[in-house]
């Protein structure tokens, strides 16, 4: 038991310190520090919105109040002033209390001459008349009413209002006008600050003077989303025709006015941001990484690529023509195998795309050639889907047009494995066959449909397979094999194309059986391009 603990601590360590060792920490501290930035970023500008949401409902809040206000101290001024010079009898003080009756905002009014007031709707005559010390407010947002700031009580002791003098009387305002209304938090508060000179009347909440006149100084010449301190947000509401403004202004913003087991909370949620970004990225590299990806972006950007191997007459020892091989390799698989990439590329439905990419090349590469010798070919392979695709004949149609190149120079190969639809294949192999191109049978021998398929298309070659090629000089069931195609073929009137020669022995073990054989393989040359073909021709 003992035993098996520590096996299993041992893995679990090696596991451990395997991910540790894959785990790339510049890249994790990187991702971690952008995911910091953009989480704080994001919280703090969302923040600052709802904030300046908030202080906008609390100015508009302010700014009704104080429309109200002015409406009903016009109003209630202009109805005094109609009454005229009048003494502070009973029917004036009768006719105040009747119109303070439909102003609640307009707590009493009276007659005042000078520095005394002579009477009050509310509480009578002054016998004798109340003296008030007070100070005219340079300050006052009110045209033609004169703002007196008293410096003792006025009806009650000990009290000091605001008193609003037209002519010879006077108004006084309810001193609950604002009462109900709440600013956002405790970092935010409102001034009320003259129209016309922006001189502050008075200040409201969690704000003073003296901030206020330094909020105005400031000139904050930067976006207030930005991540930094002593950041502010100012809301303005102006009223032309009572001549005032009302700002509100909110003087610690975003994540730096939350407490502070948010900005923890922000902090874990920016971990596993930077932890879902850090496994993503591995996730998208293992992705274009991967196989299917690579084949996807080397065919749509054209990285598949046409070598030529020669086909010699081994009688002659002449070049008689080339198949076109395709190529890749990928930046980040390197070398790819062709049975590897092609069959992919069926699986994947891109092998119509990729076989067009193939052929418009190879075509535009041999015209030289093809045009200089009557008798040189080219071949090219095809899938099942390529030759059952009516839209494929038209294609190599427009290009053999396009490069004027003759179509029996053009040698088509079909896999006979891939061969399972033999009434549809036999059908479009005869389409192009009597187009004028060649049908050449690749493969042949390995696949499943031998006699039956070879008999029912009307090809112009025959192919061995290198395996058959590869079993001479041995006592195998391949070379038996070989012996009883070359026998058939020989019944045939058709080219035959030994693959994958490697060894005079097996060049005169092909003469000897086939003597107009023509043979492909690395004895000869390897896959090249079309340049080294051109070469080749003229050394030969």
């Amino acid at each position: 038991m003992l035993i098996a603990s520590y096996d299993k601590n041992k893995i679990s360590f090696s596991l451990l310190k395997k991910h540790l060792a894959n785990t790339n920490f510049v890249m994790l501290f990187s991702v971690l520090l952008l995911s910091l930035v953009l989480v704080f970023s994001l919280s703090h500008f969302f923040i600052i919105q709802r904030e300046r949401e908030s202080l906008q409902s609390y100015v508009e809040e302010i700014f009704s109040r104080a429309k109200q206000t002015s409406r009903q101290i016009y109003q209630t001024i202009g109805l005094i002033d109609a009454l005229g010079e009048s003494s502070c009898d009973a029917p004036y003080l009768s006719s105040l209390q009747e119109i303070l009756s439909h102003h609640y905002l307009i707590e009493d009014a009276g007659r005042i001459v000078g520095d005394k007031i002579m009477c009050a709707a509310k509480i009578g005559v002054f016998e004798p008349p109340k003296v008030i010390q007070y100070e005219v407010s340079t300050m006052s947002a009110i045209r033609d009413i004169r703002v007196l700031m008293t410096k003792s009580g006025v009806f009650y002791s000990g009290e000091r209002r605001a008193i609003l003098n037209y002519k010879n009387f006077f108004i006084t305002l309810v001193p609950t006008v604002y009462l109900g209304v709440e600013s956002p938090d405790e970092h935010s508060g409102a001034v009320f600050k003259n129209y016309e000179t922006g001189e502050v009347i008075r200040v409201f909440h969690n704000i003073d003077r003296q901030m206020a006149a330094s909020f105005y100084e400031r000139q904050q010449n930067y976006p207030d989303f930005l991540l930094l301190p002593d950041q502010s947000i100012r809301v303005e509401l102006c009223s032309e025709t009572y001549r005032y403004c009302i700002d509100g202004i909110d003087f610690k913003l975003g994540i730096f006015d939350i407490a502070f087991s948010k900005v923890l909370y922000l902090v874990f949620l920016s971990f596993i941001l930077a932890y879902a970004i850090y496994i993503s990225i591995h996730y998208i590299k293992n992705i274009k990484g991967s196989l299917k990806y690579r084949l996807s972006y080397a065919i749509q950007n054209n990285k598949i690529y046409p070598l030529y191997q020669p086909k010699i007459n081994l009688k002659t020892g002449k070049i008689v023509g080339v198949e076109a091989l395709a190529r890749w390799q990928d930046e980040v698989l390197g070398a790819v195998s062709p049975d590897t990439f092609i069959a992919l590329a069926e699986d994947l439905k891109l092998i119509k795309t990729l076989t067009k990419q193939i052929t418009r090349a190879v075509l535009q590469d041999a015209k030289e050639i093809l045009a200089r010798n009557e008798d040189f070919t080219v071949s090219l392979n095809l899938s099942v889907q390529d030759l059952v695709d009516a839209g494929f004949l038209r294609f190599i149609e427009d290009e053999v047009e396009k490069q004027g190149i003759r179509r029996q120079q053009i040698i088509l190969e079909i896999a006979e494995r891939c061969a399972t639809e033999s009434e549809s294949l036999s059908s479009s192999a005869h389409d192009f066959y009597i187009k004028g191109y060649q049908i050449s049978l690749d493969d042949f021998g390995t696949g499943f449909c031998n006699l039956s398929w070879l008999s029912k298309l009307e090809s112009d070659e025959i192919k061995i397979d290198r395996m058959f090629t590869h079993s001479i000089g041995s006592n195998s069931v391949g070379l038996i094999t070989l012996d009883g195609i070359c026998q058939l073929l020989s019944n045939f009137h058709m080219k035959v194309v030994f693959e994958g020669i490697e060894t005079q022995q097996e060049v005169d073990y092909i003469m000897a059986k086939s003597p107009d054989a023509i043979g492909q393989g690395w004895l000869f040359a390897k896959a090249m391009p079309m340049a080294d073909i051109k070469l080749l021709l003229e050394s030969k």
